[in-house]
């Protein structure tokens, strides 16, 4: 999905899309490539989320949000 697109979602809308890719991760924590890859794409568009000038009052949870996936990555 295109940055600028990606800033036209809502809140919620971009929080499903990186919920998804979570979701794959953990289907996929055995095979740790497909795991990593889904982990780093909603690392990813979490990072877009974050640039996002709309989100500025949330930026302290989705930095700790990003914090714990990339715990989860380095695991």
């Amino acid at each position: 999905m295109k940055d600028d697109r990606w800033q036209q979602l809502t809140l919620a809308q971009q929080l499903g899309h990186i919920g998804s890719d979570i979701a794959r991760a953990r289907r996929w924590q055995q095979k740790c490539e497909l795991r990593d890859n889904a982990l780093l794409r909603a690392i990813e568009l979490l990072d877009r989320t974050l640039a996002d000038p709309r989100r500025k009052p949330y930026l302290r949870e989705l930095a700790r949000f990003r914090e714990v996936l990339c715990d989860w990555l380095t695991d």
